[in-house]
């Protein structure tokens, strides 16, 4: 099925009814101006929303792909370092850049759209669990970095 903006150029296209394309069949009738009016909007909002968890998406990355340069360049220009916070601070940006992957996974899945849906209670408990995944990684990155 292709995507709901590209339904009304084909229906254009070939001069048919959008509503044929979708049932399959050949009808007589041309697209009525309504329907098409409505199936642009529906189109453009649909690519509005994209466009949004495109630039969520990008930005989560940005940052995990900053954390994870900081963090190699931390761990190669000062490989015996025995300054603590220092390997602290290198094991933080590995578990951030860790932590936006998992972020980045579950917005290009759908799952925080679906997790988004639920209800309140639920939400609140995914997001404890979420930040706690998160806080592990962060934690477990500092840790092997000690």
């Amino acid at each position: 099925m292709p995507d709901i903006a590209l339904l009304i150029d084909i229906a254009e296209l070939y001069d048919v009814d959008i509503r044929e394309i979708l049932d399959g069949e050949r009808k007589s009738e041309k697209m009525d101006q309504n329907t098409k009016e409505t199936l642009q909007k529906v189109a453009d909002f649909a690519d509005v929303e994209k466009q949004k968890l495109l630039k969520k998406v990008r930005i989560i990355s940005i940052i995990g792909l900053a954390s994870l340069i900081i963090a190699l360049l931390m761990e190669s220009y000062a490989a015996n370092s025995s300054v603590p916070l220092y390997e602290v601070i290198k094991g933080v940006c590995f578990g951030f850049a860790v932590g936006t992957m998992i972020v980045s996974v579950l917005y290009t899945t759908g799952l925080l759209a679906i997790i988004k849906e639920k209800r309140r209670k639920d939400m609140r408990i995914v997001a404890i669990v979420c930040s706690s995944l998160v806080f592990i990684c962060i934690l477990i990155a500092a840790i092997l970095s000690l």
